[in-house]
């Protein structure tokens, strides 16, 4: 197998199996792990969901969603080498302050281990439970951005925007945390120039070489070319395809769903699929 890194998505999975799953998965040589992020399920839905051919949801209101920031915060505390990602938290719909503090709380846990992957996300009802305005996300992502960066410098700060207004505060324990911004969409697209990565979801090989393509052009044309820039892709259309391919043509990462690599009705069902999934795409522990 190439250099690329081949991360893990521990969506769908019980939070009581996470530990093992984490020790599992740095064992085997996989490079990562990310957890998808939804604040709640609606009784009914409205809204597309952008990831399915008819616009249904992939999973019960059953279906548990930890947190990633706690569930994060645990991996790290029991894996050395492993590293992690918010895939994709829907960042808008959270205030800064508390976002700040819990993801440097788990980066100082990790060691610098993990990088912070958002978006604007696409459930309406999510934003009307908490009563934030869904038409306006991106503003408010953009803006959310910056106030995190600015209280992850853990020095005295103050800001005055749109959406957030606060004098002098201190928010410990700083930290640097690598944004990564997913969405297909042209607007997260050009939000992942100005960024430190790009998490694209995959759809068809051309389609998303010629998505990765543009990415990359943008950063260079924002002068950007010379700082540190990851495209990672993920998605369940992943498992099976030639990754030997995808390789080489400037992805820096993938991610593979654990939900998709195989029929699974148990713990120890999942660790058989990573222990086989590693053999497969001849990951191997350093």
């Amino acid at each position: 197998m190439s250099s690329m890194e081949i991360w893990l998505n521990a969506g769908f999975t019980e939070p009581r199996e996470l530990i093992t799953l984490a020790r599992a998965a740095e064992a085997l040589g996989f490079d990562g792990i990310d957890l998808p992020d939804h604040l709640l399920h609606p009784a009914s839905f409205s809204s597309p969901y952008p990831y399915s051919d008819d616009g249904s949801v992939l999973w019960p209101a059953q279906t548990p969603w930890p947190d990633p920031w706690v569930a994060i915060a645990a991996m790290a505390a029991v894996t050395d080498r492993l590293r992690f990602a918010s895939g994709v938290q829907i960042g808008p719909l959270r205030e800064p302050f508390a976002l700040a503090k819990a993801v440097a709380t788990a980066q100082a846990i990790a060691g610098d281990r993990i990088s912070f992957g958002v978006g604007v996300g696409w459930l309406r009802e999510e934003y009307e439970a908490v009563g934030i305005d869904y038409a306006s996300r991106g503003r408010r992502l953009d803006e959310l951005l910056e106030v995190l960066q600015l209280l992850w410098t853990g020095e005295s700060v103050h800001h005055h925007g749109a959406f957030f207004s606060f004098d002098d505060v201190t928010v410990r324990p700083a930290a640097r945390v690598p944004v990564l911004i997913g969405g297909n969409s042209g607007a997260a697209r050009r939000r992942a120039v100005r960024h430190d990565g790009w998490i694209g979801s995959y759809r068809t090989f051309d389609a998303t070489l010629t998505l990765v393509e543009e990415v990359r052009r943008a950063r260079t044309a924002s002068g950007l070319a010379g700082n540190p820039f990851r495209v990672i892709l993920t998605g369940p259309d992943l498992v099976g395809e030639n990754l030997e391919a995808l390789a080489g043509s400037g992805i820096d990462g993938v991610i593979l769903p654990i939900a998709a690599l195989g029929r699974a009705t148990s713990l120890e069902d999942r660790l058989s699929l990573l222990e086989r999934t590693a053999h497969e795409l001849g990951v191997r522990a350093a």
